[in-house]
């Protein structure tokens, strides 16, 4: 019987990798090696493979009558995404009128579900405020206490 297991990658990027345990086989060894990508984690005598290596790794797997497939269940869907959305008395509590460009950054930052991201908005357009915005909406409505932003642009610097 071999085990393949969805995961958290340790050893790839992506959003998940393979763990794959079975009793020791010279054959499914050989077989696992012709992969182009895997890792074997000696502390736990499973082989990783990476999620887009899966297939070929069930290709190279056919000989084998017994194998078993557990996958990761599915993130559920954050019901009414609109309750995170800026209201309209959230927009005109700001010290500045925002864009419409700078309200949807500060949607897209405010939904749970993402919590690490990247604002890579193009130069003039505002990044700054769209960021303290969504600092001063996230205090007001209790999810975080202190909040720095660190802006790195050296004509600031005087500032």
């Amino acid at each position: 019987m071999i085990y393949i297991r969805e995961t958290v990658p340790r050893k790839f990027s992506g959003l998940s990798s393979f763990l794959i345990s079975f009793q020791f086989d010279p054959k499914v060894v050989e077989a696992l090696k012709t992969l182009p990508m895997y890792y074997y984690h000696k502390k736990d005598y499973c082989w990783e493979i990476p999620s887009d290596v899966l297939a070929q790794a069930l290709d190279t797997l056919t000989f084998i009558d017994s194998i078993q497939l557990i996958m990761l269940p599915e993130i559920e869907e954050v019901p009414n995404q609109d309750n995170f959305k800026l209201t309209e008395a959230e927009i005109s509590s700001f010290r500045f009128t925002p864009f419409p460009h700078q309200v949807d950054g500060i949607n897209f930052g405010l939904n749970p579900k993402r919590s690490k991201w990247l604002l890579l908005d193009s130069m003039g357009l505002g990044k700054t405020l769209e960021i303290i915005g969504l600092a001063e909406t996230l205090k007001r409505r209790g999810q975080i206490d202190h909040a720095l932003i660190i802006c790195g642009v050296d004509s600031l610097r005087q500032n």
